[in-house]
């Protein structure tokens, strides 16, 4: 959102969840609190990485409304990193292990309890 750009290599050894949303996404909402609370937990011992990923308009707005705690990045006008990964509905969770290998993609909000599961498996 600052506009400096994010290269998900440079964070290679380290797990990472992935989650597109958009800014008028109802269940794009509801599953960030469960996303702060997962950034918490791991946030000091680095162990890993939680990033949203925005698609279209609002989205700082997005952040600042719902008090989103972890790393927000803005998808370019193209939706570039959205087509990528197959995004083709939100809210879509990438769950990427510690070689970089994407291990669970699922397009749907998700409990704090199933994000802990899919997250167990990557760690």
């Amino acid at each position: 959102l600052n506009g400096r750009s994010f290269t998900l290599s440079d964070h290679l050894g380290k797990p990472i969840v992935l989650c597109f949303f958009m800014s008028n996404c109802p269940a794009c909402k509801s599953e960030v609190p469960h996303l702060n609370s997962v950034h918490q937990k791991y946030v000091d011992s680095e162990e890993l990485m939680v990033i949203g990923i925005g698609i279209r308009a609002g989205i700082a707005e997005f952040v600042q409304s719902q008090g989103v705690q972890y790393l927000v990045l803005q998808d370019d006008e193209n939706e570039t990193v959205s087509d990528l990964y197959g995004v083709w509905s939100v809210p879509h969770n990438v769950f990427i292990n510690r070689q970089g290998k994407i291990t669970r993609q699922i397009a749907q909000s998700l409990s704090e309890s199933e994000l802990e599961q899919y997250i167990d498996e990557i760690l």
